[in-house]
């Protein structure tokens, strides 16, 4: 595709998938020290020991909840409080740090920074829903208020709720495993789940490899978001963190975007077992939730995929023929309206140009016979011009003008189309009037007979004999008009 993106708009629709967006530095403490040695032209030391400087600093990013949660979410889908055919899409969150979902990771040591590798996601978009609840008692789908210390034994944090419960830190001795700007008793979100239902639903880790990426899109077809898309950019990246159950039909279901933080000791094997054997599933673990919704799916049981495999439990008709077509239902006894709808036509309200109100067949590009009628010649002129009659009947078929329309209106939809062909029918225009005006001026130049021009005036009529000359004819077209009036 060649061009800029003014001459070309769809340039601008820019997706691009990349596999991920590994940091420099994952989030967590760092030290650097920075030792210097000195020697003199022979190699000797000078100094008695090397100098050293040593600098502590951190790399921050959330944690156990959304320091900023109106701008650390774009999107959510399936949408907040929805309902719809969502059985069939992993539910999904949409985040503008493209780089969040590597910055921690569910392994116990942080992985070296690898763009060529797949490295594992640290987030979980975990779904819920009220099966769940009914087979196993206690569990709730409404997060729990507590602090970062609830994440705690009672002896590293008195307070601490969290008993039996496995967690990212139940077996820490104190708290510094902590960072910069967190504190026991930051106020977080969490929830407790049945380790033999997290074994069963959970991702392994060969899982999370996969279960994020990175989408960079053009901003310039997009709405303007503050702090996301009015950064006078002309693409943005944005982080896809996924979930890897399916929404069931008929129930209501809550998702939950939670930290698997160095979790990997309790992550499930591949068989959905736990990671090793003789650990208590009677026991819970406590996940730290950044982010809830709820949505319900309501299934899609009338599809086009349902329509079709209901065809191979087709009824038989009067005559005992197989009706093996998609056709809308008939009692009557016309036999032409019946052979009509087997064929796959429905009559549609049609209003014709005249403000008339009638009644026309149509039917879509997929018939269930072999059309032998040819399709009107093209280029057409109107829909009109694609009407077809039918006397048998007296009623008119508009599956081809239907479907000149529609690709009428699917051209001029796309501006690399529509610029274009509104442009050339300007200018077509344009030299048309000229032409015609050329025509006119010159029939009234030639009744007045042999009069001699001004220089000036020859030269601009020469110049607009030129039908694409607009501008030339145009001056010429005033010139001359006010020669004649006056006298010239």
């Amino acid at each position: 595709m060649t061009g800029s993106a003014t001459q070309n708009p769809l340039l601008n629709e820019v997706v691009t998938f990349i596999q991920n967006d590994i940091p420099g530095f994952g989030a967590g403490m760092y030290r650097l020290t920075v030792t210097q040695s000195l020697t003199d032209a022979t190699g000797a030391a000078i100094n008695d020991a090397p100098i050293s400087l040593t600098y502590d600093f951190g790399v921050s990013g959330d944690r156990f909840a959304f320091a900023k949660p109106d701008q650390s979410v774009l999107a959510v889908f399936p949408p907040d409080n929805a309902s719809g055919g969502y059985d069939a899409v992993f539910p999904h969150v949409v985040l503008p740090q493209s780089n969040l979902p590597w910055l921690r990771s569910p392994t116990i040591d942080h992985p070296e920074p690898d763009a060529e590798n797949d490295l594992p996601s640290w987030l979980w978009v975990m779904l819920l829903d009220e099966a769940d609840q009914a087979a196993h008692t206690g569990l709730s789908l409404t997060p729990t208020i507590g602090v970062v210390g609830d994440l705690f034994p009672t002896a590293v944090y008195g307070p601490s709720t969290l008993g039996t419960e496995v967690s990212t830190f139940s077996q820490a001795k104190d708290a510094s495993a902590l960072e910069p700007g967190q504190a026991l008793d930051s106020p977080i979100q969490y929830i407790d789940l049945p380790l033999a239902l997290f074994w069963q639903i959970a991702p392994t880790l060969a899982d999370l490899r996969l279960m994020a990426h990175v989408r960079e899109v053009g901003f310039t077809q997009k709405p303007t978001l503050p702090g996301i898309t009015d950064q006078g950019v002309p693409t943005g990246k944005f982080a896809i963190t996924f979930g890897n159950r399916l929404p069931l039909d008929g129930v209501n279901s809550a998702c939950f975007l939670v930290s698997l933080e160095a979790l990997e000791d309790i992550l499930p094997t591949e068989q959905g077992l736990p990671p090793q054997p003789g650990m208590d599933s009677g026991k819970s673990i406590r996940l730290a939730m950044l982010r809830t919704w709820r949505f319900r799916s309501t299934g899609q049981p009338a599809t086009f995929v349902n329509a079709l495999l209901a065809l191979n439990d087709g009824t038989s008709d009067g005559l005992g023929h197989r009706q093996t077509a998609l056709r809308l239902d008939y009692a009557g006894t016309d036999p032409l309206v019946a052979g009509a709808l087997e064929m796959g036509y429905a009559p549609l309200n049609t209003v014709l140009r005249t403000g008339e109100n009638t009644v026309s067949w149509y039917r879509g590009p997929l018939a269930p016979y072999a059309v032998t009628t040819s399709a009107p010649p093209i280029p057409l002129s109107s829909a009109d011009a694609a009407l077809s009659f039918d006397p048998t009947s007296g009623m008119l078929d508009m599956s081809y003008s239907a479907a000149w329309t529609i690709g009428r209106l699917i051209a001029l939809q796309d501006q690399s189309f529509s610029v274009p062909l509104y442009v050339w029918k300007r200018d077509l225009h344009h030299v048309l009037m000229a032409s015609v005006s050329g025509a006119m001026l010159s029939d009234r130049l030639a009744a007045l007979g042999d009069v001699v021009l001004p220089q000036r005036l020859q030269s601009r009529l020469e110049a607009a004999a030129n039908p694409g000359a607009l501008g030339s004819f145009k001056a010429a077209h005033h010139l001359v008009l006010n020669a004649l009036k006056k006298g010239i």
